[in-house]
């Protein structure tokens, strides 16, 4: 029999999560419809089931620490959404994949043998709230194990960007033609000897037909009153944005190592400090 929990109490240690946890029911495994694409299977050991909170929606968490299974199985998690319905974007940790899991797929589903039909409850603005009728994905994104230079968003699927919370919002840049962009470092700082990396971040609000190059090797960076180029290897890989669509979640890992950006006559060498 598999072993299932209802969390019915919160306790003083643990109160804030575990009265979370009191509105669903858990179950260790992952128990969505046999319908689903037979490569999944085998992520069912891995993952965990929700059910709650108020109605008996379905919410199947899959956690991932390895990029070749995630990207393995996207193209199959894909085909179990509702037409129509939205990938949310989130950062970890997340509430459904438990503990400290940063990278992984949530599938939400409605009650089992529903008659709603799938479609967006109209008039309701939340996301999450006009989809409940159907199945939409959240997609944990990490940047490593689930890299969004390295996987096929659908272009006819809406996608919702919650990586950046209210009061931290993305800066960015003023447009140009219709391209905006910003970068992102991977922290504060550094200590002496590491190496900075930033993710660069593009989207697209004008009306025309475009190409975006996902690679830092395409990039320009100006350092000290200088602009430098990728002098390195060059693996460019593209996608095309159709004219009017607007993505939020092209990032290009930007690496300042000294022995790839060059100028017409030296090579970028940082110094600590």
């Amino acid at each position: 029999m598999k072993p299932t929990i209802a969390f019915l109490a919160a306790t003083v240690c643990f109160a804030a999560s575990s009265t979370a946890y009191a509105l669903y029911s858990v179950s260790f495994t992952g128990d969505w419809p046999k319908t689903w694409p037979k490569e999944l299977e085998s992520l069912r050991a891995q993952s965990r089931t929700l059910v709650g909170p108020e109605v008996e929606n379905r919410h199947y968490a899959i956690p991932f620490s390895k990029r070749d299974e995630f990207e393995a199985a996207w193209q199959h998690l894909l085909k179990v959404k509702t037409k129509g319905a939205p990938i949310i974007l989130v950062r970890g940790p997340n509430f459904f994949l438990g503990g400290e899991r940063k990278a992984g797929v949530v599938v939400h589903s409605p009650p089992e043998g529903t008659k709603n039909p799938e479609a967006p409850i109209h008039g309701v603005t939340n996301v999450r709230e006009r989809w409940m009728n159907a199945t939409y994905i959240e997609l944990v994104v990490d940047g490593e194990i689930v890299d969004l230079n390295r996987i096929r968003l659908p272009a006819d699927t809406p996608i919702v960007d919650e990586r950046f919370p209210e009061g931290k919002k993305a800066p960015w840049g003023e447009p140009v033609e219709g391209l905006q962009c910003w970068l992102e470092a991977d922290r504060t700082t550094w200590k002496a000897g590491d190496v900075p990396t930033f993710k660069l971040h593009v989207r697209d609000l004008g009306k025309r037909e475009l190409v975006i190059h996902m690679a830092y090797s395409a990039c320009k960076i100006e350092v000290d009153g200088d602009w430098y180029r990728w002098g390195g290897p060059v693996s460019i890989p593209a996608g095309p944005w159709p004219a009017g669509k607007q993505y939020e979640d092209f990032e290009v890992v930007v690496k300042l190592e000294k022995t790839g950006w060059v100028t017409d006559n030296k090579r970028l060498d940082l110094k600590p400090g």
